[in-house]
Parts: structure tokens; C-alpha cells; sequence
């Protein structure tokens, strides 16, 4: 999540944490589609931490 992000509150955020205690929750210094390179909101630096903790969950958790 952005912690910028006008879509998605912060209670929001913490309601997915409550619900789901077990998998990580990540609330990146960014806006709304921050992943996005063809938006204005891309942020650099909260994309590619986002990818490399995808990509080590995906590795922990799906890849045999």
C-alpha cells in the first residue's frame, strides 16, 4: 500500500492486517499506483522494494 494512496485509508490497511495476521502487509512511502512506470504517482523506490519482497515471498512460498 501507499501511505499517500487517497483510495486505500489507513484503516483500511490496518483492517487487512487484523483480518490477516499471518502474511505481511507493506504501506510504501508513495501514492496510488506507485508500481506503475507509466504513471505520475511511480515511485522508484517503493517499486523495486515492492518487486524484491514479492519476488522472495513468491520464492518462500510457491516455488518448489
Amino acid at each position: 500500500y501507499g501511505e499517500a494512496d487517497a483510495s486505500i485509508p489507513p484503516t483500511d490497511v490496518e483492517a487487512v492486517r487484523a483480518a490477516h495476521p499471518d502474511i505481511p502487509v507493506h504501506v510504501y512511502s508513495a501514492g496510488h499506483g506507485f508500481n506503475c512506470g507509466r504513471r505520475a504517482e511511480y515511485h522508484r523506490e517503493s517499486a523495486e522494494m515492492a518487486l524484491s519482497r514479492t519476488l522472495a515471498f513468491f520464492s518462500e512460498h510457491l516455488i518448489a
